[in-house]
């Protein structure tokens, strides 16, 4: 299976082609009618996506994941991150696509608490749009969506690592990530579909590779016979890779979500095209685009060869556990001692003081895989005495990743 980076697709052997119904799937990362994009989207539904348009009204299908809530029902629950929500008019920037399916397999979702939650599952419906991954319970957030498309049933499986918005013991909030169930799950869902998508959002956020343990619970998603897993949350995109046959895009970076950062890899993501002949993928496109104070518009020449470039880089890497393993190791090692300890000092002083919020801070280090592997990893290389001992060339990938400037970019200098 190989990626031709020179156009961001890929296509099926021509030996491999099948006759069948032919099918395009788009998926969109993460959309978020907050900051400056707010008005935006209350002015002009379909301003904000610019010259990306037509590639989202040539599909068939296109999913995007809504990152918070709509409306102003609900309070805002304690967490460690910020609580998102947006005017529920701006729903009206999906239905205009249209946008057909909403994900909300994330960690904003709850974010101001079950009231909203099912506001904002009521605006989505009554807009046209159908959701998956979350729900009242953890057996609404978990149900796979099944769509009827051209006579091809496709299901969607939408799931997330979830923070403080995921469900437990049995509650209201999204479908958390745990690979063995889902991989059952799968076997199941194959008998009644003859496209399986899997929607993942987690990971670590900025990072340039995904960290083993989201590599690890992907493949073995990917393994279990599905037609594509595609994730997000990290805010920047990643590499691809294939497993059995089966691409996993590990980052799609952000969509319609406003970072007020110089970093370029924050402003800037990927759309990914899925086409299908029946129920057989024959192929992807990746539509690159950037992430301006005004909207999105395509990545222009010579910037999008030079992303190609960084992409199939992170994409190799992914087939060395050794290479993965050390691309973490000097994301920790950034992060620096004093960075994984003052998160930690901050917490247990402010439970000190009587605020919540440091125990909600410690919670989620310990319930949220990635942090939770990040402080075990940064651990271990203390007591290993390792720290600050991962390679040059990921120190650097590392660094270009978090610092290359948004600016340099645009003027096509490559920051290295």
């Amino acid at each position: 299976m190989i990626i031709d980076w020179k156009t961001g697709s890929w296509k099926a052997k021509a030996e491999e082609a099948k006759s069948g119904e032919r099918l395009r799937i788009t998926i969109a990362a993460d959309w978020a009618p907050i900051r400056m994009y707010e008005k935006i989207l209350l002015d002009n539904p379909l301003a904000i996506y610019g010259d990306l348009l037509p590639t989202l009204q040539n599909s068939d299908l296109s999913l995007v994941n809504v990152e918070g809530v709509l409306g102003e029902v609900g309070e805002p629950i304690p967490k460690g991150g910020p609580n998102l929500r947006g005017s529920e008019e701006t729903v009206k920037a999906l239905s205009a696509v249209p946008f057909h399916v909403a994900c909300l397999a994330n960690n904003h979702t709850m974010d101001f608490g079950p009231a909203s939650l099912a506001h904002t599952i009521a605006v989505l419906h009554n807009a046209g749009l159908k959701t998956v991954g979350a729900g009242m319970s953890w057996d609404e957030a978990a149900a796979p969506l099944y769509i009827d498309l051209k006579g091809v049933k496709v299901a969607i499986i939408n799931c997330a690592e979830g923070e403080e918005c995921r469900s437990v013991r049995g509650g209201p909030g999204v479908y958390g990530l745990d690979d063995a169930a889902i991989a059952a799950q799968i076997k199941e869902v194959r008998a009644k579909a003859s496209i399986v998508l899997v929607v993942f959002h987690g990971g670590r956020e900025h990072t340039p590779l995904p960290p083993p343990y989201v590599v690890e619970r992907l493949r073995r998603i990917a393994a279990a016979g599905v037609s594509a897993v595609v994730a997000h949350h990290p805010h920047v995109p990643q590499g691809i890779e294939f497993i059995d046959g089966v691409p996993i895009f590990y980052s799609l970076g952000n969509f319609v979500f406003w970072q007020d950062t110089e970093s370029f890899y924050r402003h800037t993501g990927l759309l990914v095209s899925l086409d299908f002949a029946g129920a057989r993928l024959e192929g992807f496109r990746l539509t690159p685009y950037l992430i301006d104070s005004q909207g999105l518009m395509m990545l222009p020449e010579p910037v999008r060869t030079k992303l190609y470039q960084k992409l199939q880089y992170v994409s190799d890497l992914l087939k060395d556990p050794a290479t993965v393993l050390a691309a973490w190791d000097a994301f920790i090692d950034h992060t620096g001692i004093d960075g994984l300890l003052s998160l930690l000092t901050r917490s247990a002083a402010a439970i000190q003081n009587g605020n919540i919020r440091g125990a909600v801070s410690i919670k989620n280090l310990f319930f949220t895989e990635a942090h939770r592997e990040l402080y075990i990893r940064g651990m271990e290389r203390i007591i290993r005495r390792e720290f600050g001992s991962a390679p040059k060339w990921a120190m650097e990938l590392v660094d270009h990743w978090l610092n290359y400037p948004y600016a340099e970019a645009l003027a096509g200098r490559d920051g290295e």
